[in-house]
């Protein structure tokens, strides 16, 4: 070849080259103007799903190394529903209706229709694991995308279900009647990185927990049964009936961290107690509450706002919405994680309450 002709073939890569520079400059102009998609508004509430029992020794049960003595401590049985944009989301379902001495005093859908969702309109059901207290009415959402950890969708749908397994209630699932997306990793929920299941093998084998990026009040990490109170929490402490110690402990690990980079609240679904007394409610912007007593006797409460954002506890507030609150839960007593924020969900009935939002 000439050294005329690879002169000019060399030119006309050169010419090319700076004609496609040129276009991903232009591109690049062009995206950087475009309007970004706006965000979406995020809200979160807690529903009580089973009725509490008498407190009980935890020391045997709940500590394969006896760490916790003569403690005797509450449970409660949470479900929490997520609303984004037109979306909405349950984590876990709690006790069936039916359950001796447990079930909860109002069904999880007559709960949600307090706040007019309707079950046809829950786009996600996310379950921490197959255990009967966290899937109790799942079998009201059909028409849900179910969102369970890859190896608990293993074990409810084999021909033999472990032992523990509360696999009657996922049958539409099974049967293929409903959509189910078995998560073998983490799942961003919503694609915008707002709602995440966090992978937390050890209690199950495939269980997890759930992130919540709440634009106010900051992210919230619900633990499932990854721990089941704020001394699990702080000491790694691992029951003796969980599936596997060191994931286990592997699990609450990666809790700790992700809470204390992201400066997470922790919300401990089961624990009836810690730090329920440091709860303050430091601000309620434009808080509007009219009450009176529906038909049911329970307490109605209703706001004019332009955005929803639904509470629920025994007193009607709780600050586990985006946009309404702040939350000082820090524990009068040090621990090992006394950085971390947690929240307790300690409440005896749901009452919801709709509050204004203030964009000030």
């Amino acid at each position: 070849m000439s050294e005329a002709v690879r002169g000019t073939i060399l030119l006309g890569e050169e010419t090319m080259n700076r004609k496609l520079i040129m276009l991903a400059m232009v591109a690049g102009l062009f995206a950087s103007g475009a309007p970004a998609r706006a965000a979406q508004e995020l809200s979160l509430a807690r529903i009580d799903c089973g009725t509490p029992q008498a407190p009980t020794a935890v020391n045997e049960r709940f500590s394969d190394i006896y760490a916790y003595g003569d403690l005797k401590l509450q449970f409660v049985f949470s479900c929490y529903v997520i609303k984004h944009g037109d979306d909405y989301m349950l984590w876990d379902t709690g006790h069936a209706t039916t359950a001796p001495n447990v079930a909860p005093k109002v069904s999880l859908v007559d709960n949600l229709a307090k706040i007019d969702v309707k079950p046809d309109q829950i786009k996600y059901v996310g379950i921490s694991h197959y255990h009967a207290d966290h899937t109790g009415q799942i079998a009201s959402f059909p028409k849900a995308t179910l969102l369970i950890g890859a190896r608990e969708w293993d074990a409810i749908s084999s021909p033999k279900p472990p032992e523990g397994a509360n696999f009657k209630p996922f049958e539409s699932w099974i049967k293929g009647e409903s959509k189910v997306e078995p998560q073998a990793i983490d799942k961003d929920v919503f694609g915008d990185g707002t709602v995440i299941m966090l992978r937390t093998p050890g209690h199950t084998a495939g269980h997890s927990s759930l992130l919540v990026k709440l634009s106010q009040m900051g992210p919230v990490i619900i633990t499932g049964d990854a721990v089941h109170f704020r001394e699990n929490f702080d000491s790694d402490g691992v029951p003796s009936f969980n599936y596997d110690r060191a994931q286990t402990v592997a699990s609450i690990e990666r809790l700790k961290k992700i809470a204390a980079n992201l400066k997470a609240t922790v919300i401990i679904q089961h624990d009836a107690n810690s730090g329920v007394r440091a709860l303050k409610l430091r601000q309620c912007e434009r808080l509007v509450r009219r009450s009176s007593k529906s038909e049911g006797g329970s307490e109605a409460i209703q706001t004019a706002s332009d955005e929803r954002l639904w509470i629920a506890s025994s007193q009607g507030l709780l600050a586990m919405t985006a946009r309404q609150s702040h939350v000082n839960s820090a524990s009068t007593t040090p621990s090992p994680s006394s950085s971390i924020r947690t929240l307790s969900p300690a409440f005896s009935q749901s009452v919801f309450t709709r509050l204004p939002v203030s964009t000030s």
